[in-house]
């Protein structure tokens, strides 16, 4: 899916993305050294920039691909007409990574330009805005290149840009150094050794910072018309290093590069995006240690990174990243926004929800800027629903509202209206959590591998059909057949043999799951069991076959189901052992739904296809009318007309009327009415 199709900037065009994949091949099947790729990609570079007389390496790649001869380095970034571009060196240490199989396990994810470059400028607004006392709306005007800026504005925005001191920690292709470049340069703030000095950054791959260091060097050549080795010994230095091992939070300095970078003004960048589960075990104790505050077994690794750029920013400095969301309202993400909460302040938060900001992968992204300076009792937010054809920063910038910072606290981030804040609170007053309400909510059954325990209709009917199998053979639902009031069974089973439990020998379900032993026997959760095939252990196994409230994980929309034929659920989805339908009621209604909607972390904007994520965390704090509010008779009305609505009495009368009791038992004011 193409992403800002009508901007003129583009990721890289096919034909540089086909050479850098015919390089990288090349590479990898002639066994190159690290040491030997950067030397060829050196002697591309001096080639191109110098167009001297090529060396024996590129004399033999031209020949091989004589495409190469149009690499044309005065082009700053591909665009839709471009042929080649210095982004091929880029691209081509991505392809590499690629065939070594690393790009997902070190998270890299390419940033647009047209997003770097509003990125770089919203966080030269923040920093401006710390800096000076330019208005807000002149510096937007100035940076964003409008004709309406006044003389004195870039006087005094030139005079403390020239001077800041940038810093990208994960430096990747090297779009963040080039867009600053871009932008200085189109302040008209003369290119010098010292102003370049001032941009710096890191990566652990050292092709990466190979690879970005050529393409600031090449612009550098451009833009000075000076030769690719002259622009090698003014250009900023990049480093290879682990940005994470740089700041300690108990010693907030660079330590092993303090002779080689400085602490920054500004830190701007995209962290890695990888997985807390996917982080390997050793790295991720290692970062619980440096980073004890924001450390725990499931925070992902941009997690660090955010920490890690504040730990690094000179006091009042300005960070601004484009991460997932995630971290925003999760249990996960509570760390990270307490260290925030407690080193930073929110200036601007920009969520992208499920937009296409990046061709390789579907995130929820959002950009945010965060001041190293507490005060502010307001930030700028705005939520999009499409991709802005250029500029994105800019339309939120126009059409931002302005929130408190209360919006954006430990507990969460949260960008909805004042007004509909305020009802969750009034909500939450003379309530209780459900977790009190009520006795637990569980989990579905975690198998440890979902391919051997969860059964299709023909295998389910084959080991139904052996008496010695058919005991460990239960109905599974899965977490998409969970609809709103009841459910849609699709036939899938579930095998169920409890830890040390023995199936026949010569059962038809033996000879199945030894199909799967290898794999099974080496599940790191079921070490120590006397056998190889059972699951985890599960204190609660009885309770799936009584009467309860089911709901999935992820859903548009209130999902909460009643059973009383004992179905198992797996992991993905919940349940509340209850057969309490006056608390169904009160969850499938319209004020769960809006009180979900505000609580719950999101994937995308669920007004426009996205999803909600209906954690227990989020599910066990929904309040309860308490007696004061709620009368025993009112709860019986709700209780009889759900159960109606269970057993298929799906009128729109019904479902109104349900609203209207759920509304009168929570005492809910007609001036909450229309935002509901």
């Amino acid at each position: 899916m193409k992403t800002f199709s009508r901007v003129n900037w583009i990721e890289s065009s096919q034909s540089e993305i086909t050479l850098a994949q015919q390089i990288a091949k090349l590479c990898k099947e002639s066994n190159f050294s690290s040491q030997e790729i950067t030397q060829l990609m050196e002697e591309i570079a001096r080639f191109s920039a110098n167009r001297e007389q090529p060396s024996k390496e590129v004399s033999e790649l031209l020949t091989q691909f004589p495409s190469l001869k149009n690499l044309n380095t005065n082009i700053l970034f591909p665009t839709s007409n471009s042929e080649l571009t210095p982004n091929l060196f880029s691209r081509l240490v991505y392809e590499i990574s690629l065939i070594e199989g690393h790009v997902e396990e070190n998270g890299f994810v390419s940033t647009p330009p047209v997003v770097a470059l509003d990125m770089v400028r919203l966080s030269a607004l923040c920093w401006l805005r710390e800096s000076s006392n330019v208005p807000e709306e002149e510096l937007i005007d100035y940076l964003w290149n409008k004709k309406s800026y006044k003389e004195s504005t870039k006087r005094t925005a030139n005079q403390i840009l020239e001077a800041t001191i940038w810093y990208d920690p994960c430096i990747g292709g090297g779009v963040f150094p080039l867009s600053i470049i871009h932008l200085l340069t189109q302040l008209d703030i003369p290119i010098s050794t010292a102003l370049l000095s001032n941009i710096q950054g890191v990566d652990n791959n050292p092709l990466a910072v190979v690879a970005s260091s050529i393409r600031t060097n090449l612009e550098i050549c451009r833009k000075l018309n000076i030769s690719f080795e002259a622009a090698k010994e003014i250009g900023p230095k990049y480093f290879t290093a682990n940005a994470l091992e740089l700041v300690e939070e108990q010693e907030t300095i660079f330590k092993e590069t303090n002779n080689r970078i400085k602490p920054p003004h500004i830190v701007v960048g995209n962290p890695p995006y990888v997985r807390g589960d996917r982080i390997e075990k050793l790295l991720k104790k290692s970062l619980k240690e440096v980073y004890p505050s924001v450390g725990n077994g499931a925070a992902d690794l941009y997690i660090y990174f955010i920490a890690h750029g504040l730990l690094a920013l000179k006091e009042e400095g300005v960070l601004c990243y484009i991460s997932p969301a995630s971290f925003q309202r999760s249990k996960q993400g509570y760390k990270i926004r307490s260290f925030i909460a407690e080193n930073a302040s929110l200036r601007y938060l920009f969520d992208f929800c499920e937009l296409p900001i990046f061709p390789a992968i579907n995130i929820h992204a959002s950009i945010y800027a965060l001041s190293k300076k507490k005060g502010d009792e307001v930030f700028q937010a705005f939520e999009y629903t499409e991709l802005p054809e250029e500029a994105p920063i800019l339309t939120g910038l126009t059409k931002h509202r302005k929130l408190h910072s209360t919006n954006a606290n430990s507990e969460s981030w949260n960008i909805g209206d004042s007004k509909a804040l305020d009802f969750v609170s009034f909500l939450e007053k003379s309530s209780i959590p459900l977790g009190r309400y009520t006795n637990a909510i569980l989990s579905g059954i975690k198998t440890g591998y979902r391919k051997a325990y969860i059964l299709d209709k023909d295998v389910a009917s084959r080991l139904l059909s052996d008496n010695l199998s058919s005991p460990f053979i239960k109905p599974l639902l899965e977490p998409k057949s969970i609809r709103k009031w009841s459910s849609d069974w699709d036939n899938s089973h579930i095998i169920i043999v409890r830890k040390d439990e023995e199936i026949p020998k010569k059962s038809e379900l033996m000879n199945y799951l030894k199909s799967h032993q290898e794999i099974l026997k080496n599940r790191s959760d079921v070490q120590g069991h006397s056998t190889w095939y059972g699951l985890r252990e599960c204190s609660y196994y009885k309770l799936f076959f009584e009467p309860k409230i089911l709901f999935p994980d992820i859903s548009s929309d209130c999902r909460f189901a009643y059973d009383d034929k004992g179905f198992i659920i797996p992991d993905g989805a919940f349940f509340i052992p209850s057969a309490d339908f006056f608390l169904l009621g009160l969850l499938n209604s319209s004020v769960g739904h809006f009180y979900f909607r505000q609580k719950c972390n999101r994937i995308g904007n669920p007004k426009n296809g996205g999803r909600l994520r209906f954690k227990k965390t989020y599910v066990q704090k929904f309040p309860i009318p308490d007696e004061n509010r709620c009368s025993r008779t009112l709860r019986e009305k709700i209780q009889v007309l759900t159960q109606e609505i269970v057993l298929g009495q799906r009128s729109r009368r019904n479902l109104e009327c349900l609203d209207e009791l759920v509304l009168t038992a929570y005492s809910v004011p007609a001036s909450f009415l229309s935002i509901i």
